[in-house]
């Protein structure tokens, strides 16, 4: 049986590699942006968006595992996502980094 992680995102490949997971990665194409929109509860918009990315992969495989997950952070009741350009990280990391904030996985 496979492990499937539904993201292309490198550290969470890694963190599973470093605990012995052997995972391969498949792309979602889930928009992202629809589970944020009108949910204020970020804990459930995460797990939402979580599950769809996993259901989105599962019809793609098999009998394999599907790992979907996410992370967001919250600052003053704002969602600050992946960022699409470096300015853009630049941008988010200088608002929230000296600051206290929350870290949804």
């Amino acid at each position: 049986m496979q492990i499937i992680l539904s993201s292309s995102s490198k550290p969470r490949l890694q963190l599973l590699k470093q605990i012995g997971i052997k995972a391969k990665v498949k792309s979602h194409s889930i928009d992202e942006q629809l589970y944020f929109k009108n949910e204020k509860d970020y804990n459930k918009a995460i797990l939402n968006l979580a599950i769809a990315k996993a259901e989105d992969c599962a019809k793609h495989f098999d009998d394999s595992i599907i790992i979907g997950a996410d992370t967001i952070i919250v600052y003053k009741n704002k969602i600050f996502q992946k960022p699409k350009t470096i300015a853009e990280a630049k941008q988010t990391l200088g608002t929230v980094s000296a600051l206290p904030g929350i870290l949804i996985h």
